[in-house]
């Protein structure tokens, strides 16, 4: 009996099917089910066996159970103009300072991922406080999609007045994101913003989303430019059926990166097989004014801050110092 054999056109068409709805996946799934729980699980997943910064879900759950009792953690809350109800996780560091940073967590994830992953970092080694502002449609943030910080900066406006309340008016702020975050901050950079807002910090950045789509579509596509296009195309045309849908191509930070005018740290990996780091250089190269990179060789996309958390602790630091009054040292 003559076997069967998939065809190559058979073949590309099931993979055609299958990145339309794994793209749509990532920019419509609701994680408004998101929970402590799922958090540490979430962040678990994504740290080596062998790192003791992390060392396990338990720790990680007392850490922010000891924050939250002892009044440290606190959850703040912003309704935007179109009547969205938005979340963040405020931790008010004990050694009492007027340094802020306000992190912004990447795709699929959520403040206590970002707690565990950068705020555990800064609060336990320095006296800055931490901000941690959920976007749209992630943690306990509404919303119908996911925006790839497009759809975040205006809400980070808001949070940044909200931490001025909190924290006065002679209060620094200190804007870092990753990923998707890294877009939402450089994207709220470029607005016009209260003096408080002294630099950024841009970790593995998405500078354009549709560049992002079509880079790990080429190779299924014979890398014909005419073919991975229309591939983009079938995309978009499928999400503006979704609710709350937007264009993919106004993410795309290559547009407003010359009106950033306050100073930003790039920190990427050579190795980053997720966002091409010729990308992410050009983004740097375009930048205008005070700027400065820190390029690692061998990094995941999400994971120098948990592959190099002394080195990462020590750049973001000496950097911030750079722009405040009195400079904030590292604890011991």
């Amino acid at each position: 009996m003559r076997k069967k054999t998939l065809s190559i056109s058979s073949i590309k068409f099931f993979l055609h099917i299958f990145f339309t709805i794994y793209i749509l996946y990532l920019s419509f799934i609701s994680f408004s089910c998101s929970t402590l729980a799922r958090d540490i699980l979430l962040v678990q997943n994504h740290q080596p066996a062998n790192t003791g910064l992390y060392a396990s879900g338990g720790e990680n759950y007392r850490f922010a159970s000891d924050l939250q009792h002892d009044g440290i953690l606190t959850h703040e809350y912003i309704t935007t103009p179109e009547g969205l109800k938005l979340h963040a996780l405020n931790i008010t560091n004990p050694k009492k300072s007027d340094i802020i940073i306000l992190s912004i967590h990447g795709w699929s994830k959520g403040a206590y991922t970002q707690l565990f992953k950068y705020g555990k970092l800064f609060y336990k080694n320095s006296s800055v406080n931490i901000f941690l502002p959920e976007m749209r449609n992630c943690g306990k943030s509404e919303g119908t999609v996911f925006g790839w910080g497009y759809l975040d900066y205006e809400d980070m406006l808001l949070w940044i007045n909200r931490v001025i309340e909190i924290y006065g008016s002679d209060c620094k702020i200190v804007l870092h994101g990753l990923s998707a975050g890294a877009t939402a901050a450089l994207f709220t950079t470029a607005q016009k913003l209260p003096s408080n807002v002294v630099c950024a910090i841009s970790d593995a950045v998405v500078p354009s989303f549709t560049d992002l789509i079509l880079y790990h579509v080429a190779p299924y596509q014979g890398k014909k430019a005419e073919k991975c296009e229309q591939f983009a195309q079938s995309i978009q045309a499928s999400f503006y059926e979704i609710e709350g849908s937007y264009d993919f191509s106004a993410v795309n930070l290559y547009d407003h990166i010359e009106k950033v005018n306050i100073p930003v740290l790039f920190i990427y990996s050579a190795a980053d097989p997720v966002v091409p780091i010729n990308q992410q250089r050009t983004l740097f190269e375009q930048k205008q004014g005070e700027k400065d990179e820190w390029l690692i060789e061998d990094s995941y996309h999400d994971r120098i801050v948990i592959d190099y958390p002394t080195e990462y602790l020590e750049h973001v630091i000496n950097f911030i110092n750079k722009y405040l009054p009195s400079p904030i040292s590292i604890s011991d």
